[in-house]
Order: structure tokens, then sequence, then C-alpha cells
């Protein structure tokens, strides 16, 4: 205990360490683990902590500590709402989100997710809410603790929203409750208004004077493209868009990581420009404003699979910022195959593939999630401006994979946080699914073969039109890294999945895996579902298959691009290597 009391004594200093943390880092006091000095932590002969025994030898104390996190519902020191009226609950949420938030006030009406919240946090205010219905002395406040789903504040992602759908709660009012398909519909119809009326006439571009927009040129894809565009000589200018300050400082980090020539940024046609999405006129000054836009690429997108459609706000209202800003250019928006994801292959009107055109169906994007919804959202906002006459195109990207050149793949992603977790759980998993991955240099060269072109698709789908077995490339990584194979799902008592929520694995800084385990089983429920329906193979993750051939008709790229194999997997391992991510 007294060792116990010493860490509460350095709250503080935890409090003070978080202060300078991003939010990611943060340290909860409710995820602190003393070790038992009965228990050493075993370490090697270099006086190393051994992390595979240690994680061993603490698996049910860390268990343990995982259903305290899950169950924790103590109110700390903040009382209950005065009545449950919306006014005053988003008060008492007010304090609970201040204490969870490092003693930050929170913004009632701005996404709690912008301003420093994540899913642990989520799940200590969700706890919270529910502790105090739980506590109430009316029996039927107490029931509606039972009735807060998992991902309340994920649905709500704002104090003020999230107030009212308590307070709604409380009452049993059903009546605020909107299904995914009618706010996907009303968020369409919302921003469709915004819409030109009519497309103001076009001139023909020659080459050599094509001026593009590019945003989120900090971005992996995006600094690709803005490499590609500033090594063209058909571009004139290229203005390179993001948020903040320091924009040549992080670009050049942009380029630096992703292995591309520093000296393109110092390209005389190169303009950085700071932008504000929140604002009508994106806070670019009247000069920026009057220059002649030919083409536009709205790459920047916020990536969190846990949001809700409604915390994509800024972001599709920025999407259509950017169309206003430039009616008469080409807008070329990077859409998501998440958009289609619930396509079904056995409905009457659909096909074995995802059509390259805009689905005008709410309940195929229902089924994703938030981000998968938004891009659906914007796709079809700009099918509408299309056949208003406005050029537009939305690239619907599938996964992309490490760089043909050098195997650069972000180690933030998913494919990558499987294979650091395969190596500590000593298995990489085995599936039946192919894969259609597209280089991240090959994507970027699709998008810009849809600027330098002449035509104006509608929408195109950019995934490998060759994909192939998931042994192809797996196969390669697990000769590489010495590892078994483990069937993903299967009547088999050892799985990839169940290895991977074996108690000594819940510690995410170890195994960066874990943090995707709900997403993992997501996939695997899709890939058995389409399998149930005898659906005849599909993509990792129960993903439907692509029609691709508008693609490779507007980008020689992608109709020549050769499948994927041994060679693409080796260079990502060595790359994740090189860098560190991987021993």
């Amino acid at each position: 205990m007294r060792e116990l009391s010493r860490v509460c004594d350095d709250r503080p200093r935890v409090e003070e360490a978080n202060h300078n943390l991003p939010a990611f880092s943060r340290v909860f006091k409710e995820t602190i683990l003393v070790s038992d000095l009965s228990r050493p932590l075993p370490r090697a002969g270099k006086g190393t902590i051994q992390r595979k025994k240690a994680l061993e030898l603490y698996a049910h104390d860390i268990e343990q500590l995982y259903k305290t996190v899950e169950e924790s519902s103590s109110a700390h020191g903040v009382a209950p709402p005065p009545s449950w009226d919306v006014k005053d609950v988003q008060s008492w949420l007010a304090e609970h989100a201040a204490g969870i938030n490092d003693e930050r006030v929170v913004d009632p009406d701005r996404d709690l997710f912008e301003q420093g919240f994540d899913s642990l946090s989520a799940t200590f205010l969700r706890n919270r809410i529910i502790g105090t219905l739980r506590e109430s002395s009316d029996d039927a406040i107490n029931t509606t603790a039972r009735h807060v789903p998992q991902n309340f504040i994920f649905q709500h992602p704002t104090l003020s929203s999230l107030a009212e759908a308590v307070a709604a709660l409380v009452r049993s009012d059903d009546s605020v409750v909107q299904s995914p398909s009618e706010e996907i519909e009303a968020t369409i119809e919302k921003y469709t208004a915004l819409l030109p009326a009519r497309a103001p006439e076009v001139a023909t571009v020659g080459d050599g004077e094509r001026v593009v927009l590019l945003t989120g040129t900090t971005g992996n894809l995006g600094a690709h493209v803005l490499a590609l565009l500033l090594s063209e000589e058909r571009t004139k200018r290229v203005y390179a868009l993001n948020r903040g300050s320091g924009l040549m400082h992080r670009q050049r980090a942009a380029f630096d990581a992703a292995q591309l020539p520093l000296e393109l940024l110092d390209h005389p046609k190169l303009t950085l420009l700071s932008v504000d999405y929140t604002r009508d006129d994106l806070g670019l000054s009247q000069d920026n404003a009057n220059e002649v836009v030919t083409h536009i690429v709205h790459s920047a997108w916020r990536v969190d699979f846990n949001l809700a459609l409604t915390s994509f706000g800024t972001q599709i209202a920025s999407a259509i910022r950017l169309l206003a800003l430039a009616p008469a250019a080409h807008y070329l928006f990077t859409s998501s195959v998440s958009a289609a994801s619930g396509w079904n292959v056995k409905k009457d009107n659909h096909g074995a593939h995802v059509p390259e055109a805009a689905l005008h169906d709410s309940s195929i994007a229902a089924a994703t999630s938030g981000y998968g919804m938004s891009k659906y959202v914007v796709e079809e906002v700009l099918a509408s401006a299309h056949q208003r006459g406005l050029k537009t195109t939305s690239l619907r990207i599938g996964q992309i994979s490490g760089s043909s050149k050098g195997g650069v793949w972000n180690a933030s992603e998913w494919v990558p946080n499987i294979v650091k977790s395969s190596l500590a759980l000593g298995a990489l998993p085995d599936a039946e699914s192919v894969v259609s991955w597209v280089p991240m240099d090959a994507v970027a060269r699709v998008v810009v073969d849809v600027v330098l072109g002449r035509e104006a698709p509608e929408l195109i789908n950019v995934v490998h039109p060759r994909p192939v077995e998931w042994s192809a490339v797996f196969g390669a990584m697990q000769a590489e890294l010495s590892l078994e194979y483990l069937r993903v799902a299967s009547g088999e008592d050892r799985t990839f999945t169940s290895v991977m929520s074996a108690p000594y694995v819940l510690i995410p800084s170890c195994q960066p895996g874990i943090k995707l385990l709900d997403y993992y089983r997501t996939v695997i429920h899709a890939e058995a579902q389409a399998k149930r329906d005898g659906v005849d193979g599909c993509e990792a993750g129960g993903l439907p298959f692509f029609e691709t051939s508008k693609a490779c008709s507007v980008s020689k790229t992608l109709a020549e691009l050769p499948p994927l194999g041994a060679q693409d997997a080796r260079a990502w391992v060595i790359y994740w290597k090189s860098i560190g991510f991987l021993p």
C-alpha cells in the first residue's frame, strides 16, 4: 500500500507530464499498475526488462485493470445534476469533461475529439454518466443506465448534443433519435443546398497552364501528389493548403518521412498557404482568391473510424467551401471505398462489383463508420454538382500500401500494426480473402493522371485491377519474419484473434494492434458474413469487389499496374525495420 500511495503522491507529476504530451499519450491514474515487490519484473542479462515474460507474470493484474477501467463509474467528486433538464445536464457534463480533459474547459458546441478527447476519454465520460444514473434513487432513471450504448459519446460528440441525448434517455424520448440513413440524407440535403445553381463557363486549359490547389500536402498521399505536380512541366503553379503554422518545416518533414526529393520544395511554382476550414473564404487573402485556379485536389480528411458522422461536419463543409472557391475549376475529391462498404451483392439491384458511379442509396453508407458516411455524403453532393455542369471527380480510393519505391508505409496504419503485434504473438493472421491494395506512389500518379487528362469522370474506383490472394503478400512477410500462420477465424481453439484477446497483450503501448482489436473483429465478422451469404470471394475485411474499367481508361498508371507480390511485402518489412518500428 505504501508503494501505491507513493504513486498517488506523484499524481501532480503525472498531470504535469500529461500537460506536455499529445492527447493519445496521456496517462490516466486509473491505468497505472504498480508492480508487486514479491513478483519482480523479469530481466535479461543486460538488465533490460523481458517484456513478454513480464506481461505473462502480470496477466491477471492487467486483465483486472482493464475490467476496472471499463467499469469505472466514479463521480470523482462531481455532484449529480440538480435536474435532468438539458441545461443542468450540460453543466454537469462540463464538469466531468474538464476533469477528464486535464481541467481544460470544453466548448459545449465544439466536437470533443477536436478538444483533446480520445477513445479512452470517451470511455471514462460514458462510465461516469452510467454511474450517476445507476446511483439515482428514481428507479426509472436507474434503469436508464442499461440503455447507454457503447458508442454513446461518439454518437453525440459535443456537450450540447450529449446533454440533449442524456436528457432524452431519462425521459424515455425516442423522438430525437435519427436513423443513420435519415442522418445521411439530411446531411446531403444540407450541403447540396449550398451548391451554385449553374456551372460557370470553363475555358480550355492548355499544357503548362494548370494552376492546382492541393489540400493535405503534409499527409502521405498529399505529399506524393505534391511531389508529382511539382515535377510536371504541365503545371504552372501549385498552391499547397494546410492548417496551422510552420508550413515549410512541416512540409519538409512530410517529404523526408515519405522519402521524397526535398529539393522539389524549393521550386518557384510552389506556394504554401495556411487555411482555416471553418471560414467561408478559408482564411485566404483576396490575391489568392483571385488567382485563376484550374484544378482543386482535396485530400485533407480526418481519419478516425470511431467517430460519428456529426464529427465530420467541419470536413464536409470545407469540401463544399473549396468547390465554391473556384467553381470553374476541375474539382477532384479523394473519397474512400468505405463509402460503399455496405454494398450487398445479394441485393436485387446490386451487381457483383461496386460500380464507378454515385450510389444514391444511403442504406449502403449507413452500414459503415462515420468516416465512410462522411465520404459518401460528399460523393453524393458532388454528383449533384456534376449534374449541374460543374467538373467534379470523386476518386473512391481503396487500401493504400507502401510505396513501390522503397516500401515506405506509414507505421500508424492497420497493416503495419498487425505485423508488429504478430511479432509479439509469434504468428501472422491467415485469411481466405484477396487484397486489391495500390502502392502509395501509384495512387498519387492516378490522381495526377486525372488532373492532366482531358476527361472529368464523375467517379472512379481506385483499387488494384489485379487483386492477389492474401497469402501472396502475407506469405512473404511470414518468411521474412519467421512466423507461423494462424487462421483469422475458424473452428479451431487457437486463432489469431483469440491469441490477440489474451490478457497479457492488453497494453496498447506494447502491442499496437490491440488498439485495433475491435476493428479486427469487425473485419472478421464481415468476412464471415460474406461467406454465409454465399459471396464468391471478397476483399480483405469483407469489402465487395470494385469495378475499375473507367479508372483504367483515364489512368494508364492503374491500367498497367503490376500485381502485388513478395518483393513488395519484403520492401515494407525492410522499411519498417529501417525506421525502428520492427526489431
